[in-house]
């Protein structure tokens, strides 16, 4: 018998006993990951098009909101995508935009 409460000692023969493929969490953090790696390039595809309408046609306002929204949308979605893929690979920082994690 161990000198741990049996709380603690259930803990641990669960983090062990887990194998990485099954663990729940790593598997919403992969699921996150692909998700926002997918609407980051949708919306960097949706980005092109505006801006290649914007370059070629005309410009209008409403085109210029999508523009800026999809901008936010895909610089978002990419550094969640980002933060999940360092999670991910143990050596998770924080974004730059967050501040240095140094302190």
């Amino acid at each position: 018998m161990s000198k741990f409460p049996k709380r603690i000692d259930a803990r641990l023969e669960i983090k062990i006993t887990e194998s990485p493929e099954t663990d729940p969490k790593r598997i919403a953090l992969e699921r996150r990951m692909n998700r926002a790696g997918a609407v980051c390039v949708l919306s960097l595809i949706a980005l092109a098009v505006v801006i290649t309408i914007l370059c070629n046609v005309y410009i209008c306002e409403f085109l210029v909101y999508l523009l800026i929204v999809l901008f936010l949308v895909s610089v978002i979605s990419g550094s969640i995508s980002w933060s999940a893929r360092q999670a991910l690979d143990g050596d998770w920082t924080m974004p730059w935009w967050m501040g240095s994690s140094d302190y």
